[in-house]
């Protein structure tokens, strides 16, 4: 069985893999590289304690530090990256590690996609995705056997940073149709089909992986069916409407681009752009995908499951109407 590089171990999609790849039979050997040994947050050691005690060889490394990183990869037979960060960190420091994958004579390396299809969107247009694309170029002219996993939008995301739900006041928003189907999928479940992708000499390229492919108005539906009661729904206006006020953003403040990036996800999920049409579930069907109706009975508290920014709410000018 290989021996698999998890970069970004301590990060919440790369410790579930870590730990679902060293749970795996057949005898994965599992290193994970992570900035810190000792870091001074506390969630983040608790984190590497249990990777430690499922077997996992920890290394210290930074991509942003490539002198570090030619040790790490040492016996390497699959780099799987799991890094989220700015721009330096997702094409300079992945394409740092794949430098030294390749002088080691990695056989494949999983790229931090996990998102939905960026490989139909214009990076020039829609900037949330152009720095996975320009490192997809260079990964795919390094003749490094690689692979994409696309799982369209995190649930947890979904229910915070995607700002579609108000949590002050209890509304779940959108644009253009509420029947618009959308791709998402928990951290967890992408933590399994990626384990398994990862390790499958057979899957490369781009492989699509999908929890549910809900609509707004189903997941209003299953919110009443667990909850039993209404999750109120609000249209904020046309596609064109969002375009508009995404447009009317950028003019204002250019700079401030990061700050739209929720709005800029929603346009192309909500027209229907970056849908995932080739969804592999079968391909793996040990893993039992978690639709919307069982990740709410799982999750009583959603707003303590969402993901801020800097840890804090989102900004009030998320929720604001496009009309």
């Amino acid at each position: 069985m290989p021996t698999v590089l998890v970069v970004g171990a301590a990060g919440g999609l790369g410790h579930r893999t870590a730990l679902v790849l060293a749970a795996m039979p057949g005898g994965v050997t599992v290193r994970g590289l992570v900035r810190s040994l000792a870091p001074s947050n506390a969630g983040k050691q608790q984190k590497l304690e249990a990777l430690k005690a499922a077997g996992v060889e920890l290394v210290e490394g930074d991509v942003t530090q490539p002198a570090t990183l030619p040790a790490a990869v040492e016996g390497v037979d699959i780099v799987l990256s799991c890094l989220m960060g700015d721009d330096k960190a997702m094409v300079e420091g992945q394409a740092a590690l794949l430098d030294a994958a390749k002088a080691a004579g990695v056989k494949k390396f999983v790229a931090s996609t996990f998102s939905m299809n960026i490989f139909v969107l214009d990076p020039e247009k829609h900037f949330m995705v152009a720095a996975r694309r320009r490192f997809a170029d260079i990964l795919a002219a390094s003749g490094v056997p690689y692979l994409h996993v696309n799982i369209g939008c995190f649930t947890e995301v979904f229910w915070g940073f995607f700002g579609v739900f108000d949590h002050s006041t209890g509304i779940l928003q959108y644009c253009g149709s509420s029947d618009q189907k959308l791709d998402v999928t928990t951290y967890q479940d992408a933590a399994e089909y990626t384990a398994r992708a990862a390790i499958d000499p057979d899957c490369t390229g781009v492989v699509e992986f999908a929890g549910d492919q809900i609509s707004v108005a189903e997941v209003a539906a299953a919110f009443k069916e667990v909850r039993g009661q209404e999750l109120p729904t609000k249209c904020l206006g046309s596609m064109e409407d969002l375009t508009a006020e995404i447009d009317r953003r950028l003019q204002a403040d250019p700079a401030a681009w990061p700050m739209y990036i929720p709005l800029m996800y929603q346009r192309v999920i909500f027209d229907g752009t970056a849908k995932l049409h080739k969804v592999a579930n079968s391909r793996y069907p040990e893993v039992k995908a978690t639709d919307m109706k069982s990740f709410l009975q799982q999750r009583a508290d959603l707003e303590a499951t969402a993901w801020w920014p800097a840890l804090g709410k989102l900004p009030s000018e998320f929720y604001v109407s496009t009309k």
